[in-house]
């Protein structure tokens, strides 16, 4: 393979910030250790951070890391919507980029996670969408049992039967493809990575389950059910839009259910709990659709991959 072969011609990073103060350096840092990153000239790339809402330091920290990393681009819109931030990232692509990998502001990536999904485009040049695997990390240090319990089980669970749905920790997107996207996509858009799967044809996306990326899931039960709250009422937003099928209480249990066979009678109970809450508060009112979940923030000390 010749070397101009080994990488894009132009390579950008889109990062949604919704108040990442804890994490986005960090999640910088690992970026900036990719292979692919790497091999790529300073004026051959870009990281696009759209700051949808922030009310803490994460701009001010962006922009201090600017001074020393120039191929980092800031925007900065008031509202929190993930996919208000995911639209103007897309138009701010520099004119040179075919593929726009995405990832969180709150993950580590492995270092050749990148060039894996990037290897995934190149010998398939049909596919629009390739996402990474998302693994949850190890905590050692929760506190709060049931959520040890339910994250052990849940790692466990992604581990073996390595879901294939797309996940908004690591994707890439052909530029063009993301137009597109952007101009279906509702700002008000809660789960933007599983809208963008829809959309997607079948035989036009692809996991790369070697690309790796790791998060940190909710540590605290308040987070966990809001961060269950929120799933569910984007699935009610797909439903809404004709992307899902509808499904009644009763099938949504039963798919509950199912999935929990195995799971230890512990975990199955505190899933329950967690699942009804997040049914219950569906169907009310929400002031915060997009609420920030400081446990789940990898912070400065990092998890057990």
């Amino acid at each position: 393979m010749r070397k101009a072969e080994t990488a894009p011609s132009f390579l950008s990073i889109g990062i949604a910030a919704y108040n990442e103060e804890e994490s986005i350096e960090r999640t910088l840092e690992h970026i900036f250790k990719q292979s692919l990153w790497k091999r790529v000239p300073a004026d051959r790339k870009e990281i696009i951070i759209c700051a949808n809402g922030c009310t803490d330091r994460t701009v001010e920290i962006v922009k201090a890391l600017q001074r020393e990393h120039p191929e980092i681009k800031l925007i900065e819109i008031k509202e929190k919507s993930k996919a208000k931030a995911w639209k103007k990232i897309v138009e701010s692509v520099n004119p040179r980029s075919k593929i726009i990998f995405f990832t969180d502001a709150d993950v580590i990536i492995h270092h050749k996670a990148l060039e894996r999904l990037w290897k995934a485009f190149r010998q398939n040049p049909r596919l629009s969408l390739v996402g990474g695997f998302a693994i949850p990390a190890v905590v050692r240090e929760a506190k709060d049992e049931r959520m040890r319990r339910i994250n052990e089980e849940y790692r466990r669970r992604v581990l073996k039967e390595k879901p294939g749905h797309l996940s908004g920790a690591l994707y890439g997107i052909k530029v063009e493809h993301a137009r597109e996207v952007a101009k279906r996509m509702p700002d008000n858009t809660l789960i933007e990575d599983r809208f963008i799967q829809l959309v997607t044809p079948r035989e036009r996306y692809k996991k790369v389950f070697e690309a790796k990326v790791y998060f940190k899931p909710p540590q605290e039960w308040r987070d966990f059910v809001r961060e269950r709250t929120r799933i569910a009422k984007g699935h009610r937003q797909l439903q809404r839009l004709g992307l899902e099928p509808k499904q009644s209480t009763w099938e949504e249990f039963k798919n509950k259910v199912r999935r929990s066979k195995g799971m230890p009678l512990k975990a199955k109970i505190h899933g329950a709990l967690a699942w009804i809450t997040a049914q219950v508060r569906t169907r009310m009112p929400v002031r915060e659709p997009w609420p920030k979940n400081v446990s789940s923030k990898i912070g400065k000390r990092k998890p057990k991959a």
